[in-house]
């Protein structure tokens, strides 16, 4: 890798077949060593996604791979409530995909909105409900920035809809 890296002419956002650059195959895949030297490289595009629209934080975030969530924040051009393609956050995917050691994380910078509202006004702890995510509900209650009142356009907030899809937790 460092051999690779070294070259003049090296191609950092180049893709494999599915469209996907290393260092998101590093970040998805959880292999700290190996993204460690691709983040350090300054023309490493950390917003280049896949043909899903899911950029490095977000496959490190839905995987769980806290360590490379760690380094990827560490990195000075990193906008961690930068949206995707689809118009979420990591912080939206790790509810989500309930890695609940991402979810702890990533609230803990002040660039983090822990209530951003997709485009239908869900926000991630109503996500965090509808995908049965506890773990990921408890976490995001304890933090006395989030909203448990969070309304969306069409189910209302969670409390609301919860019961309609029978979870009683």
């Amino acid at each position: 890798m460092r051999v690779l890296l070294g070259q003049e002419n090296i191609d950092t956002d180049s893709s494999d077949r599915r469209g996907k650059p290393p260092q998101l195959l590093a970040a998805g895949n959880g292999h700290e060593e190996v993204a460690k030297p691709l983040l350090k490289q300054r023309n490493v595009n950390i917003y280049s996604d896949d043909s899903k629209a899911i950029t490095s934080l977000g496959y490190a975030a839905a995987s769980g791979h806290d360590k490379v969530v760690k380094l990827l924040l560490e990195r000075q051009d990193i906008i961690p409530d930068r949206l995707d393609r689809r118009g979420g956050t990591a912080l939206w995917v790790a509810v989500a995909f309930g890695t609940e050691e991402v979810v702890r994380l990533l609230p803990e910078r002040e660039d983090v909105d822990p209530n951003p509202p997709d485009e239908g006004g869900r926000t991630p702890l109503a996500y965090a409900a509808v995908f049965g995510q506890e773990g990921a509900v408890k976490l995001s209650l304890q933090q006395n920035s989030v909203s448990p009142n969070g309304s969306d356009n069409r189910l209302g907030t969670p409390l609301c809809f919860l019961p309609r899809l029978g979870t009683r937790e």
